[in-house]
């Protein structure tokens, strides 16, 4: 209903002096009204829930991704540990350098290939009890789970 409209049902009742038409129009107008906002409320709602879903699913996602970066820290931890005690018991500490990530230098009389199974800990090889590096129990401080 335009505002016109309004005006000049108004006008004519007040002239009537009789309101007693205006409620039902008006209690109608409210139903339709409150129906128009429990139909938003719910479209809100719906929305607010599938935002919930691709919060649940994005968290998820990252926990699986932090666990997969926690197994290879601790998997390089425990690398570096074998290198050096491999170091500390062999004095070759080309496989702490490999472990770093940093360049192995050329030693004069070696071939590549050579120096390439120097910077790698020997799968058999097992450290005496005296050099045997103690495994890595905490990150930051904090216990391991």
């Amino acid at each position: 209903m335009s505002y016109d409209n309004l005006v000049s049902v108004v006008a004519s009742m007040i002239d009537g002096d009789s309101f007693s038409g205006l409620q039902g129009p008006l209690a109608e107008a409210m139903k339709v009204r409150e129906k128009q906002q429990s139909e938003a409320a719910a479209n809100e709602l719906i929305a607010m829930l599938s935002n919930v879903e691709r919060f649940k699913k994005d968290s998820r996602d990252a926990l699986r991704r932090l666990r997969k970066n926690q197994t290879s820290i601790k998997k390089g931890l425990a690398n570096m540990d074998r290198a050096l005690a491999y170091g500390n018991e062999t004095s070759n500490f080309l496989p702490v350098l490999h472990c770093l990530g940093m360049h192995i230098p050329a030693v004069h009389g070696l071939s590549l290939k050579e120096i390439a199974a120097m910077s790698k800990v020997p799968s058999d090889w097992v450290p005496s009890e005296a050099q045997s590096a103690p495994p890595v129990t905490e990150v930051d401080g904090a216990a391991e789970d």
